[in-house]
């Protein structure tokens, strides 16, 4: 409840007075989250998703209120993109246990407030492509989100495959730990070769993912061939290290390598893509 408030303050002073309270009481949220989703007991969960459900998923109604608000200052609207990417990010690691499902159903869950709040997808993915704000925080956990609960053609219509574009062109060179979640996050949103019908090849091609997806395989490319036997080449302190992390931080100290097989599972998926963009592109060339 404090961070929202603070973070949507209409005073410039006390945002940036608590930006740090406010990076470390995330933090610590996260650090809590992932550690019960893949260690703690099915009580434990039960008991995170209850008060979820009562303390947090309220403010989704909140910060979609701001977000889709034309007196709202920019730097609020900001703060609201920033919650609600957070609050997702808070289920998503639930999701990635137990499923998508609890989050797609009942009236008042994350997804179905975002959804059912007129205007608030677009102002999101307005706001993500010109924010000043790290886009890398977001990981596409929002767009992910969305699309594994069956709104993907709320994305392709609301601008987030020209979000997915410029992100993956300008902010995950070198980024080791963003372009693994954007590869693992990236065919949810997108969809499969066989969902890419007609209307979302168009919407794909005019905003760009074709380019895109090139050059973020380029960086997957890159970035793969310089982790080539990386565990044989940390040194004694490196894997010692994983051992102590909390889960959240060693989460990100892992993700700084990327394994063949998740290399070769996304440039089929690319491959794939870009294949059945092309054929959309001959039939529209052959009906002129």
């Amino acid at each position: 409840r404090v961070v929202v408030r603070v973070v949507t303050c209409e005073d410039q002073a006390t945002r940036d007075k608590f930006a740090a309270c406010f990076e470390h009481a995330v933090a610590l949220v996260r650090h809590h989250m992932h550690r019960v989703t893949f260690t703690g007991s099915d009580d434990e969960r039960a008991a995170y998703l209850a008060a979820m459900r009562q303390d947090i998923f309220p403010f989704v109604d909140t910060c979609c209120g701001l977000l889709a608000s034309p007196d709202a200052e920019r730097a609020v609207r900001d703060g609201a993109a920033r919650c609600v990417g957070d609050i997702f990010f808070f289920c998503d690691a639930f999701a990635q246990r137990i499923g998508f499902d609890w989050l797609a159903s009942g009236d008042q869950s994350p997804v179905q407030r975002l959804m059912r709040a007129p205007g608030a997808l677009k102002a999101f993915v307005t706001i993500m492509k010109d924010s000043v704000i790290d886009p890398t925080w977001c990981d596409l956990t929002v767009l992910h989100t969305l699309a594994g609960c069956g709104y993907r053609d709320e994305l392709y219509g609301s601008g987030c495959i020209s979000l997915v574009s410029e992100l993956a062109r300008a902010s995950l060179a070198g980024n080791k730990a963003a372009i693994l979640l954007y590869i693992k996050q990236l065919p949810v949103v997108v969809g499969g070769p066989a969902e890419l019908v007609d209307a979302r090849a168009k919407i794909a091609v005019r905003e760009g993912l074709p380019v895109a997806l090139c050059q973020l395989c380029q960086h997957v490319l890159v970035l793969s061939s310089k982790d080539t036997n990386k565990q044989e080449t940390d040194s004694e302190s490196e894997r010692a290290l994983r051992h102590f992390l909390p889960v959240d931080i060693k989460l990100q100290f892992d993700l700084a390598c990327i394994n063949q097989p998740q290399v070769d599972s996304f440039i089929d998926f690319v491959v794939e893509t870009l294949r059945a963009l092309v054929s959309y592109d001959d039939r529209v060339s052959s009906k002129r």
